[in-house]
């Protein structure tokens, strides 16, 4: 629960100048981080990357890495500290120290307070001229303001304003603006005389302050009549009074002045005030009884001291949006080590800042099967802009694959993610029968095709480039292979056939190359040359069966061929059948025609023998022809 509306104090940290665009979105708790007891101001350092706090209640300056938004860094100050303020240049962190009347200088490079000012009674708050070289600090219970110089570490001056409970200084002219919260008014002093120029009446009890980094503008909040009031710096005026929540305490202005955030400690809540128009916009809880606040200098976040729980509240004031689309990737089937087609992804900046990506990365089962194309994402994308990645599907073996794509980035949201998915399919090249035998085949004839069948036995979709046959006689005779995709399940047919060349054993091989795994396949091929068995070479003509003794006998007629179509070469000899009486005399002649005719003239002696022999040569199918007749006393045998 909040502390009693009583409990006051200021509680105010102007962010440095910055140009911002306005911020329309909601703002929003992000983080909580637990810091010493009671903490109560906050300031954020120029870089913006250390917060500063104090905790009253255990006397020590917390110090926030903003990024990690951890506490690296508890320092030890003297005695329940309440404001606090960097300097311009961002070397020392001031904290003020009610009830030890002191001011802890702190070395933010090595986090030691390496000074201590002595201010006068209960110091409360402190603000830093721009310049850096001075510091205002409230000392409500002596009426004074305490004025640092902040070279040497030392009181330059004092002065009297009443009960003053904050102090704000304006980044444009030699003005500080504090509230008194006994007189409801807030003074203002000439910073370069450091006298008091003129007291604005403003709401009850004003408490925090803060002006806006054009100069232009002052907010004070009213603690006990629950209001903001509002300034007009070029005439000290208040020129219109906001309601907010209840037991209003810390103010803070954004960098590019359009908006106020205003702490509620009797609420908790922190009103957000738009600046064009002077009303409050939202109401966003935070932890108890909030006390002080300060906004980064892009903007970004504003950091609420909760005095109750011992926390501070990170508010992301500009959030950027995140949006991805599509937000699941399916790629389906894809053929194992081949890559798909890109995908696109779409991601568009819904928020009211700039998107930053910081990081992409794979990530889930299957990290490992997706990739990362061309990518727009590395740099901010503005608000309502988009940017593109692709990213790819190459699996690396069959089965369904799953991963996701992380983009991490400072949108709210932020991890977020895009599922992706995909098969791997892979084809199964099945050649049948996986061996090819011809057998025998004569020299010079063709065996008939035989067919080798291939069948897709996989899960995705063969494709043959070629078929080939290797070895001699061997050939394709039918192709419905090559250059054909085919379907799962699916066939085609290769014809081979063999014709040899020579006689003997041969082999060879039909091989496939395709898209399937341990492509080429092969079929092994056999076959064996062979010489035919030749045929009888016959003649149809017939030999005589007499030879005349005594006149002229045709033995071959001419043109007398074989059944090989060979002609016929007629050879005779002759001499007397037995031993002739003295004187006598025994021959024949052997008379040649054309085209092979052959004929015997005898003179008519009958003792006379002759022997008729008929040829033709071998031919590649034919063996040689040879018959044979013998003639004794003009009769054959």
């Amino acid at each position: 629960m909040a502390l009693s509306r009583l409990v006051m104090a200021p509680l105010v940290a102007l962010a440095v100048l910055g140009s911002m665009a306005p911020a329309t979105a909601v703002p929003v708790v992000t983080d909580t981080i637990p810091v010493g007891t009671n903490p109560f101001g906050v300031a954020v350092s120029p870089d913006g990357t250390r917060a500063y706090v104090t905790n009253y209640g255990s006397a020590s300056v917390s110090v926030i890495n903003t990024t990690t938004k951890a506490v690296t860094a508890t320092i030890p100050v003297n005695g329940s500290p309440r404001g606090v303020a960097v300097s311009p240049n961002g070397t020392r962190a001031y904290s003020a120290n009610r009830f030890t009347a002191s001011v802890s200088v702190i070395n933010t490079a090595s986090d030691v307070v390496s000074a201590s000012i002595g201010t006068g009674d209960s110091p409360l708050a402190i603000a830093i001229t721009p310049n850096g070289d001075r510091a205002y600090v409230t000392l409500p219970t002596s009426s004074g303001m305490s004025v640092l110089d902040l070279s040497n570490n030392t009181v330059s001056g004092l002065f009297g304003v009443g009960d003053a409970r904050a102090v704000a200084i304006s980044p444009v002219h030699a003005r500080a603006y504090t509230t008194i919260s006994d007189m409801n008014v807030v003074s203002v002093i000439n910073t370069s005389n450091d006298t008091v120029t003129t007291n604005i009446p403003v709401g009850s009890a004003p408490d925090g302050v803060a002006v806006s980094p054009d100069g232009t503008r002052v907010y004070v909040a009213n603690s006990l009549d629950d209001t903001v009031s509002v300034i007009d710096t070029s005439n000290d005026s208040v020129i219109s009074t906001i309601a907010v929540g209840a037991g209003p305490l810390g103010v803070a202005v954004s960098p590019d002045s359009a908006h106020v955030y205003i702490t509620n400690s009797a609420a908790d809540t922190v009103s957000v005030i738009d600046t064009s128009n002077n009303t409050v916009t939202d109401t966003i809880a935070v932890g108890d009884a909030p006390r002080g606040v300060a906004v980064s200098p892009d903007g970004a976040r504003a950091y609420v001291t909760n005095f109750n729980d011992n926390t501070v509240s990170v508010l992301e004031l500009q959030p950027a949006g995140f949006s991805v689309s599509p937000s699941t990737v399916p790629f389906g089937n894809q053929l194992v080590g081949a890559a798909s087609s890109a995908q696109t992804l779409t991601v568009t900046n819904t928020g009211t800042s700039n998107l930053t990506i910081s990081a992409k990365g794979l990530a889930g089962a299957d990290p490992g099967q997706f990739a990362l194309g061309a990518d727009t994402c590395n740099t901010p994308v503005a608000p309502g802009n988009t940017c593109t990645i692709a990213v790819s599907f190459s699996p690396t073996s069959p089965g369904d694959k799953s991963a996701t794509l992380e983009f991490t980035s400072n949108a709210l949201t932020s991890p977020d993610t895009v599922t992706l998915s995909g098969t791997g399919v892979q084809p199964v090249l099945n050649a049948s029968p996986d061996s090819l035998d011809f057998a025998t085949v004569n020299v010079g004839q063709a065996a008939g095709p035989q067919t080798v069948t291939v069948t897709n036995t996989g899960t995705g979709k063969l494709t043959v480039s070629a078929s080939t046959v290797t070895g001699a006689g061997f050939s394709l005779a039918g192709d419905t292979c090559t250059n054909t995709e085919v379907p799962v399940g699916g066939t085609c047919a290769v014809q081979v056939s063999f014709a040899p060349a020579a006689e003997g054993a041969t082999s060879g091989q039909l091989s496939f190359t395709s898209n399937a795994p341990g492509s080429p396949h092969t079929v092994a091929l056999t076959g064996t040359g062979t010489k035919a068995a030749k045929k009888k070479q016959t003649l149809k003509t017939k030999l005589p069966k007499r030879i005349k003794i005594s006149g002229l006998t045709v033995i071959t007629p001419a043109n007398a061929r074989t059944n090989a179509g060979q002609l016929v070469r007629t050879i005779v000899r002759g001499g007397p059948a037995k031993p002739t009486a003295a004187g006598e005399v025994r021959y024949y002649t052997v008379v040649r025609g054309p085209n092979g005719k052959t004929s015997v003239r005898t003179y008519g002696y009958p003792n006379l023998r002759i022997k008729v022999t008929q040829k033709a040569p071998a031919t590649d199918g034919y063996t040689a022809f040879t018959r044979t007749a013998t003639y004794t006393r003009g009769t054959r045998n």
